[in-house]
């Protein structure tokens, strides 16, 4: 896919019964994720329920960024060069994978389930061959699977957190609104 727009649902569940847990995951529900994608564009819009509103807009054309924060403490607009923005460690550098064989189809793509340890951490994949994306140097997902993930499902923190794909689209129809790096009104700006 050339440019689009992916959106995974995000479930949270306590798999403990602490109280500190059971009020993490209250506060987590209706979270999701969306990226947008297009030739040097990327942009990721990442809810997490009612803690966290962040947005991240890369122009690697004008190796410029934007980062929109939204939280309880307030509104922020992060300026950063593209190419000075840090990105956590590649996960596969100390994962293993096992592909098994068990398949299901996710919005009429086929699929096929992968599950990757990492530092303790068990993390089930289905994953499709069928949609083909460069987020360029963006860690979605570890780059072990050998598709595009569909469904993803981790335990961290007594919470159970599961990702699955609930939108797809080929096109974006305003590009320069969807990807402006210009801050919005009224978000306090740093700039880096």
């Amino acid at each position: 896919m050339e440019e689009g727009m992916i959106q995974y649902t995000i479930d949270v569940k306590a798999v403990d019964t602490a109280v500190q847990t059971r009020q993490t995951v209250a506060m987590l529900r209706n979270s999701m994720m969306k990226i947008y994608f297009a030739k040097d564009l990327l942009r990721i819009d990442y809810k997490m329920g009612k803690i966290t509103d962040m947005k991240m807009i890369i122009d690697y054309d004008r190796n410029s960024s934007l980062s929109l924060v939204v939280n309880q403490k307030g509104q922020y607009a992060i300026l950063k060069k593209a190419n000075e923005l840090e990105y956590p460690e590649d996960p596969s550098k100390n994962s293993t994978i096992e592909l098994l064989s068990d398949t299901r189809k996710v919005l009429g793509y086929n699929c096929k389930k992968a599950v990757i340890k990492s530092g303790g951490v068990q993390t089930t994949y289905w994953y499709t061959k069928e949609i083909d994306i460069d987020f360029k140097d963006q860690q979605f997902y570890d780059k072990k699977i050998p598709g595009f993930p569909m469904i993803f499902s981790t335990i961290q923190n007594g919470m159970l957190m599961s990702y699955q794909v609930s939108n797809i689209e080929e096109y974006i129809g305003d590009k320069q609104t969807t990807f402006s790096i210009i801050p919005p009104v009224g978000y306090q700006v740093i700039s880096q």
